[in-house]
């Protein structure tokens, strides 16, 4: 049985000019399971949850519990714009920032959804 994760499987796929290919998976394999961690643990959080902390006021700062699933969110829509982007520009070392502030957004937003999760939740 082949892993899914071989690099050799992936420059067959027209991914051929990415560099980090491992990571670049690692990184989208963190964010749908940050999604589906945030998904799974509506049940244990309470209704609202503290997740804009840089507003002043109190009530600015709780976001309804459904609202934990937006760092991953915008974590993969970062990663897919640098994908993107990552096509369009020949700079190798360009490329290979952009995989890894992608892989650097999605760790953030993993830390962000696990320690609102722990912190408020009831496990």
């Amino acid at each position: 049985m082949k892993a899914f994760w071989k690099v050799e499987d992936l420059k067959k796929t027209g991914f051929p000019t990415l560099p980090y290919k491992k990571l670049l998976l690692i990184t989208l394999i963190a964010n749908l399971a940050s999604l589906a961690l945030a998904l799974l643990s509506q049940i244990f959080l309470p209704p609202q949850i503290p997740l804009y902390y840089g507003q002043a006021e109190a009530e600015n700062i709780v976001a309804p519990s459904l609202a934990l699933i937006l760092p991953s969110i915008i974590s993969l829509a970062f990663l897919g714009l640098n994908l993107l982007l990552s096509f369009v520009i020949k700079d190798d070392f360009l490329k290979k920032v952009m995989v890894i502030s992608s892989f650097a957004a999605s760790l953030f937003a993993t830390t962000t959804i696990i320690k609102i999760a722990f912190l408020v939740g009831s496990f």
